[in-house]
């Protein structure tokens, strides 16, 4: 694995688009967010597996998605992956800037997982009340 200078080496070298502060678009964020794994020498899933336990994991899922500028993931999740790519703690806040500025470009609105009829998520399941005392499943049920 490369070390975080060589990261930031290569950031640097490979033009303006790594460089956070020339980030205005979700497609340019994704862009500088790829040379960063590429610098990294690590793979999506590696991320994944290595901030599951992290107080702001980074799914496989989404970690790919913002790679691809499909999805602009809030912002704890990119600094928590941008961190992970090797970024020093004091250049963490050009990255925060450069989500903002996609964000906006986006139209202030994160993209998300597509949602059902009901305004949830696609994937969550519907669950039937518990019965508890005092609720009205079981009130029903006493008459």
């Amino acid at each position: 694995m490369k070390d975080v200078a060589s990261a930031s080496a290569l950031a640097k070298q490979d033009g303006p688009l790594a460089d956070p502060e020339q980030v205005r678009t979700l497609q340019q964020l994704a862009q500088a967010l790829s040379l960063l794994l590429a610098g990294s020498g690590l793979s999506v899933r590696q991320v994944a597996s290595r901030t599951k336990h992290d107080p702001v994991p980074v799914a496989r899922e989404t970690g790919g998605k913002m790679l691809r500028g499909e999805r602009l993931a809030s912002k704890a999740v990119t600094l928590a992956l941008v961190t992970h790519l090797g970024v020093a703690v004091p250049d963490l806040a050009a990255w925060e800037r450069a989500w903002h500025r996609a964000f906006l470009d986006e139209g202030g609105v994160r993209t998300a997982p597509p949602r059902g009829a009901d305004g949830r998520a696609a994937r969550a399941r519907h669950r039937a009340p518990r019965d508890r005392p005092g609720s009205a499943g079981q009130a029903e049920q006493a008459e």
